[in-house]
């Protein structure tokens, strides 16, 4: 009788530390999850007659402006493209205003820092088909002659892909084409309490079982 409470005391405590460890788990693993790109204007690849007049690029969540950098880049030159303004972030969105621009390829090179701290970065390319006339375009934006872009505006950047995160994430194609059911931090959340509720339920089963094993002439 003894060693039969032992190993019903052993089997409960096995269970409650299985059942603690399925919940904990799944949600330590969203508290430390890093925030995304979930949807830019332009997308990746997008085409347009004229250029843009501004950068949109929204995150899963609020952004921290401190460390935060965008550049254009032109990738037939590779020359670093002046911004008319400095962006805007609001919470989620960053804003930035773009130039005129002549007809060629272009890359929006940008990184930020997400709420835990953590900086993020990625890259963004578009193709402008007919664009402003080339000398007013450079008259406005380029960097003259054959300067090459300085440090401060191509540190981290350049054709490099996104750091973190994944790639169609990253190039804000679609806001759901990066990420499965699974990685839905309320499903993970929904997962583990159905997870904990079935152990709770072999584990009323179990304790009956014994019960009825400890009563007299079982």
């Amino acid at each position: 009788m003894l060693q039969r409470i032992r190993n019903t005391r052993f089997m409960l405590l096995a269970l409650l530390a299985a059942a603690t460890l399925l919940f904990a788990v799944p949600i330590s693993g969203i508290a430390s999850a890093h925030d995304q790109l979930i949807s830019s204007s332009p997308v990746e690849g997008e085409e347009f007659e004229q250029a843009p007049t501004e950068a949109t690029l929204r995150f899963s969540a609020e952004m921290i402006e401190i460390g935060a950098e965008i550049a254009l880049q032109n990738v037939d030159t590779g020359e670093t493209v002046e911004l008319p303004d400095a962006f805007v972030i609001d919470y989620d969105t960053l804003t930035q205003p773009l130039p005129e621009l002549p007809a060629g390829a272009y890359a929006i090179n940008w990184r930020v820092v997400s709420q835990d701290g953590h900086p993020i970065s990625g890259t963004i390319n578009f193709t402008v088909t007919v664009g402003a006339a080339a000398e007013d375009a450079a008259d406005e934006n380029a960097v003259g002659g054959n300067a090459e872009p300085t440090p401060e505006a191509t540190a981290g950047f350049g054709n490099a892909p996104a750091q973190t995160g994944d790639d169609s994430a990253l190039a804000g194609e679609n806001d759901d084409s990066n990420s499965g059911v699974f990685s839905e931090p309320w499903m993970i959340v929904v997962i583990s309490i159905v997870g904990v509720l079935v152990l709770a339920g072999a584990l009323v089963m179990f304790v009956m079982r014994m019960r009825r094993g400890n009563q007299p002439g079982q």
